[in-house]
C-alpha cells in the first residue's frame, strides 16, 4: 500500500511529465498428443511425473493459455499474469485458490535508474524453467520444477532488484511464509507456533553476466515457518558463437519439518539437469535436457493409496534419471513441438512411478513393478502472440 501511494503521489504531482503507455497484452497457446508406451492407466497417479502436462493419457488435450497483460504509469506499472489449463490445475501449484489461475500479478515501481521495487503475487527467484510452454525449449517440465511447484515458488510479497551495472544485478525479497495458503489456512506449524504467519520468508538471487552470452545465477530461499527449510539454486547459460546454447540448473531443498513436508506433499531433493540446444537453420532446433534427481519417499504413507507400502517406516533416499530429446520447428509465431521422454530409476526404489501395462493388483493397489522404466512421447503446437 505504501508503494502504491508513493507512486500514485508521484505519478499526481508530475501529472503533466507522466507518460500513460497503451495496455500491452501478450501471451501464448498450446495443444498436444501424448502417448504413454506402457499404456497404463497407473501413470497418471499424482507420484508421476506425468503431472508436468496434466493428467491426460494417450490423448489429446490443450496444454495452458497463458495471458499477459501490463500497464505503465511513468514509474509505476502493474502487471497480471494469468493461466488456465493442465500445467496449472490444483495438483500441480499448491497455493492460494487464486494462484490457480494467476501466475503473476504485482505492482512495481522504479525508485531510481538502478532500484525497481515489486509488491504482490510473484516468483521468489527467477527459475530456470517457466510454466508457459512458450517459455522453455522442452515441452515436459524437469521434475525439480515439478518439485518446485509443490512447495511452491511463488507468493504473495514485496522484491526489491538493484541493477549495479549490465553485468551485474542483485532482487531481495519478503514472501508470506508457504504454510499461509487457503488450502491449509491453520497448518501444523500454526498450532504450535501462531507467528508463523506473515511476511517470514527471504529470498535473495545474485545474476552475473561476465562475458557476452554468458549468464550465472545463484538464488536462495530461506522459510520462515517453525523448523525451516532451504531453497538452493544455480543456473548457468551460456551460447557458443556456433550458436550452441547449454545450460545448467542445479536445485537442492532441506528441511526438517516433517509435519509441513506431510502436509503440503513435498520432498527433500537435489537434483542437476544439463540443458543443450543446437539451431540447425532458422527453423529447426534439435535440443536434449539430462536429469538426475535423488529425492526423499516417504515409505510409510505417503503413496499408500497407489502402491502397497514397504515394510520400512520414515523417509528413504531414491534416485531418477531422465533423457529429454526434443525438435522444435519455428515459423513466425508458432512453433511444433516433438519431444522423446525416458525415465529410468533406480531399480532400489521403493516407489517406482513406472508401472507395467499389466501390473498385479491387490484390492486397486499394485504388489508388483517389473519395470522402471518409462517412455513417453509428445507432439505438441505452441502458438505466440
Amino acid at each position: 500500500m505504501l508503494l502504491a501511494l508513493i507512486a500514485f503521489y508521484s505519478i499526481g504531482v508530475n501529472g503533466q511529465d507522466a507518460k500513460d503507455t497503451t495496455l500491452q497484452i501478450s501471451g501464448s497457446a498450446d495443444v498436444y498428443y501424448k502417448y504413454d508406451f506402457s499404456e497404463s492407466a497407473f501413470n497418471s497417479k499424482p507420484y508421476s511425473s506425468d503431472y508436468a502436462l496434466g493428467t491426460k493419457e494417450n490423448a489429446i488435450d490443450f496444454g495452458l493459455l497463458n495471458l499477459k497483460i501490463n500497464k505503465q504509469f511513468n514509474k509505476a506499472s502493474i502487471t497480471a499474469d494469468l493461466a488456465f489449463g493442465s500445467r496449472a490445475n490444483d495438483q500441480s501449484i499448491n497455493n492460494a485458490v487464486f494462484a490457480y489461475y494467476i501466475q503473476n500479478l504485482y505492482f512495481s515501481y522504479q525508485a531510481k535508474k538502478e532500484l525497481s521495487i515489486s509488491a504482490g503475487v510473484m516468483y521468489r527467484y527467477e527459475t530456470y524453467e517457466k510454466l508457459a510452454a512458450v517459455d522453455n525449449f522442452n515441452y515436459f517440465m524437469s521434475n525439480a520444477y515439478i518439485e518446485q511447484r509443490k512447495v511452491p515458488a511463488r507468493s504473495v510479497g514485496i522484491k526489491a532488484k538493484y541493477v549495479f551495472s549490465d553485468k551485474l544485478n542483485l532482487s531481495v525479497g519478503l514472501f508470506n511464509t508457504i504454510d499461509m495458503t487457503a488450502a491449509q489456512p491453520n497448518p501444523a506449524d500454526y498450532i504450535v507456533n501462531p507467528n508463523a504467519q506473515g511476511l517470514s520468508d527471504i529470498s535473495v538471487q545474485l545474476v552475473l553476466k561476465p562475458i557476452k552470452d554468458l549468464e550465472l545465477s545463484a538464488a536462495i530461499w530461506h522459510e520462515g515457518q517453525k523448523n525451516k527449510g532451504n531453497h538452493l539454486n544455480f543456473q548457468t547459460r551460456y551460447t557458443l558463437a556456433s550458436g550452441l546454447h547449454l545450460g545448467l540448473d542445479i536445485n537442492n531443498y532441506s528441511g526438517s519439518d516433517t509435519a509441513t513436508e506431510l502436509a503440503n506433499s513435498y520432498n527433500n531433493f537435489t537434483s542437476e539437469a544439463i540443458y543443450i540446444q543446437k539451431p540447425f537453420n532458422s527453423v529447426f532446433t534439435l535440443g536434449a535436457r539430462f536429469e538426475h534427481m535423488q529425492r526423499e519417499e516417504n515409505a510409510s504413507a505417503n503413496l499408500a493409496a497407489y502402491v502397497t507400502p514397504a515394510a520400512s517406516l520414515g523417509y528413504l533416499k531414491e534416485n531418477y534419471n531422465i533423457i529429454t530429446l526434443t525438435g522444435v520447428e519455428k515459423v513466425g509465431s508458432l512453433s511444433f513441438k516433438q519431444e522423446l521422454k525416458y525415465d529410468l530409476t533406480d531399480k532400489g526404489n521403493v516407489y517406482s512411478p513406472f508401472i507395467e501395462k499389466n501390473p498385479v493388483t491387490v484390492g486397486g493397489q499394485q504388489t508388483s513393478v517389473k519395470t522402471n522404466s518409462s517412455v513417453q512421447f509428445v507432439l505438441a503446437a505452441v502458438y505466440s502472440f
